[in-house]
C-alpha cells in the first residue's frame, strides 16, 4: 500500500521503549503513514517487543528490519531509507527509540502546512528542554506559526535543530544522505543536514511543545551522551566550523560567518569551562584541546582560563 509518510524508527539496544513511541504514532489525527522500525543489531533483540506491537495495532503497517551488524545511528538510518526510496513517500520523520510525540496533531499540522508552503524546506515542532528548544526564535507576539528563513534561523542559533522534531521531504532527506554521503557515519552529519536544508529556502516554526525527546531517562538526551564536556565541545565545535563554512557558501560575509562562530564557541567555551569546574587535569586537556585543534577562542574563554588557574 502506497503512503504519503514514512516513519523511521532507528534503535539500538533500547527496545522496550517502542511500545510507547508507536503509542504516540497511533494517537495521530494523521493516519497516511508507514512504520519502519529498524534495529542495529541490538544485543536485546527486540523482535518479540516489535510482534506484540504489530498484534495490537493489526490496522497500521509497521515493517521491522534487524541489521546483521551494528552500523552506529547514521549508516542505520541512512540504509533504511535506501529501501524506501521508490515507495513513493512524500514526506519523512526520522525519530530515535527515546522520542514521542506530546500533540495528538503534530503530523497532521505539520504536512499540511509543507503542502501550502512549497518555499519551505521542513517544519519543526519544540520539543522539551532536552531538546535545545530554540526559545530566542518564538515569535514576539507569540503566533502559533513562526515562519523564518534559513540564513536568519543560522544567524540567531549556534546549534541547530533537533532532527527528531522535524517533519521532512522525502526527496530532500534522501538527496542530502543518500546520494552524497551513503556510506558515511559522521554523527554532525546530521545538525549539517538540518543546516544545509534550511538555508535551501525557509522553515516553519510550530512554537508549540510537541515532542519529548529525552523520556528514556537511563539513555539520557542528545546532550546528555557526551559525558566528558572537552568531547562534546570538540563535537560542537565541528559543527561549528563547517556551518560557518558552509553559510557562505549560501551568500554570507566572512566576516559574519567569522563573528558568528567566535560568538558561539564562546558560549560552548563557557560552559564547558563551567562543567569542569575546578578539575585542573580537565582544564589543562581543554586548553590542549584549543591548541591543538587551532581552536580560534575568544578573549572572554581565555580570561575565564586565567582566573580559574590562578
Amino acid at each position: 500500500m502506497k503512503h504519503k509518510l514514512l516513519i523511521l524508527i532507528t534503535t539500538y539496544a533500547r527496545g522496550y521503549n517502542l511500545p510507547a513511541i508507536v503509542k504516540s504514532i497511533v494517537r495521530q489525527t494523521f493516519k497516511d503513514y508507514k512504520i519502519v522500525i529498524c534495529d542495529d543489531c541490538s544485543p536485546n533483540d527486540p523482535t518479540e517487543i516489535i510482534k506484540d506491537i504489530k498484534e495490537k495495532y493489526p490496522k497500521v503497517e509497521i515493517e521491522h528490519r534487524r541489521n546483521k551488524r551494528n552500523y552506529r545511528e547514521g549508516l542505520n538510518m541512512n540504509l533504511a531509507i535506501s529501501h524506501e526510496i521508490d515507495n513513493g513517500f512524500e514526506y519523512l520523520v526520522l525519530l530515535q527509540e527515546d522520542t514521542i510525540y506530546l500533540e495528538d496533531n503534530f503530523l497532521n499540522y505539520g504536512i499540511t502546512l509543507l503542502e501550502q508552503n512549497p518555499d519551505v524546506t521542513y517544519f519543526y515542532g519544540l520539543p522539551d528542554e532536552g531538546g535545545h528548544a530554540p526559545r530566542d526564535i518564538v515569535s514576539a507576539d507569540n503566533a502559533e506559526i513562526s515562519k523564518i528563513s534559513g540564513i536568519d534561523l543560522w544567524r540567531i542559533w549556534g546549534i541547530p535543530i533537533h532532527w527528531a522534531a522535524c517533519i521532512f521531504r522525502f526527496d530532500d532527506v534522501f538527496n542530502y544522505r543518500l546520494r552524497a554521503n551513503l556510506r558515511r557515519d559522521v554523527k554532525q552529519d546530521d545538525s549539517l543536514m538540518l543546516l544545509r536544508l534550511a538555508l535551501r529556502g525557509n522553515v516553519i516554526m510550530y512554537n508549540k511543545l510537541m515532542m519529548n525527546v529525552t523520556f528514556n531517562k537511563v539513555g539520557g538526551g542528545y546532550y546528555e551522551s557526551f559525558e566528558n564536556p572537552i568531547k562534546r565541545f570538540v563535537s560542537e565545535e565541528r559543527y561549528l566550523r563547517f556551518a560557518a563554512e558552509y553559510a557562505i557558501e549560501c551568500g554570507v560575509t566572512k566576516e559574519e560567518s567569522d563573528n558568528w562562530y567566535v560568538r558561539n564557541i564562546a558560549s560552548i567555551g563557557m560552559r564547558t569551562i563551567k562543567q569542569i569546574g575546578q578539575n585542573a587535569e580537565l582544564l589543562e586537556k581543554f586548553m590542549t584541546t584549543l591548541v591543538d585543534y587551532d581552536i580560534r577562542i575568544s578573549v572572554t574563554i581565555l580570561n575565564l582560563i586565567i582566573k580559574m588557574q590562578r
